[in-house]
C-alpha cells in the first residue's frame, strides 16, 4: 500500500491577491469603494470613484503609504506636542503630490490633503475626489502595502489563510 497524502489544493502561497476593497465616500457622500489592483509586471493601480484610474509604481507606493500616514495625523491634530522642527510651519494643512501614470500611460499626480478636524482627501489624476476617515486610511495603507509586498515577491501575512495547528502538521504514513 502507498503512503497517504492530501491532495494539494490551492495554497495560501500560490494564492495571490489581485484586488484589494477599501471603503471611501465620493465628494458628494456616496458611499464607494477604492480599488487597489496588481497589474502585470511592478505596478499597481488605484482606481477611484467614479474610476479613474491611477497607476503607480512600486516606490510611488510606499511615497503614497507616507503621505497617507502624515494625513491621519494631520486630520486627527494629532502632531500637537511633538518634535516636528523639519515639518512646515502650518501643521493643521497638508498636500502631498505623488506622481502616477493616468489609464492610458500620461504623467499625472494623485495628492493627499488633509484638514485639522476633516477627512482626508484623496484627488485622482483626472480631478475625481474620494473621502476617507483616518480609520478607512489606515485600510488603505494596509491594502497598499500587501500588493507592495505581493510586487516585491513577498507575501503579507493579513493576506495568508490561516490553518490551525493540526492542520499544519506533517501528514501520518500508513504502512500496510
Amino acid at each position: 500500500m502507498t503512503p497517504l497524502h492530501p491532495t494539494k489544493s490551492q495554497s495560501s502561497e500560490t494564492r495571490r491577491p489581485q484586488e484589494i476593497k477599501v471603503r471611501c465616500r465620493d465628494i458628494v457622500g456616496r458611499r464607494r469603494f477604492i480599488r487597489v489592483v496588481l497589474l502585470q509586471g511592478s505596478t499597481i493601480a488605484l482606481i477611484v470613484p467614479p474610476g479613474e484610474v491611477a497607476v503607480l509604481n512600486s516606490d510611488d507606493v510606499l511615497h503614497l503609504r507616507g503621505a497617507l500616514r502624515q494625513a491621519v495625523f494631520v486630520a486627527c491634530d494629532a502632531l500637537d506636542g511633538g518634535d516636528y522642527s523639519h515639518a512646515a510651519t502650518d501643521l493643521s494643512f497638508l498636500s502631498c503630490t505623488i506622481p502616477c501614470e493616468d489609464a492610458v500611460g500620461r504623467q499625472r499626480t494623485i495628492t493627499v490633503t488633509a484638514t485639522s478636524g476633516e477627512p482626508i482627501m484623496l484627488i485622482a489624476p483626472a480631478g475625481g475626489v474620494c473621502v476617507l476617515q483616518p480609520l478607512q486610511t489606515g485600510s488603505l495603507r494596509g491594502a497598499l502595502r500587501d500588493m507592495r509586498l505581493v510586487v516585491l515577491g513577498g507575501q503579507a501575512a493579513s493576506l495568508d489563510v490561516v490553518q490551525p495547528e493540526s492542520a499544519r502538521r506533517e501528514p501520518e504514513r500508513v504502512v500496510a
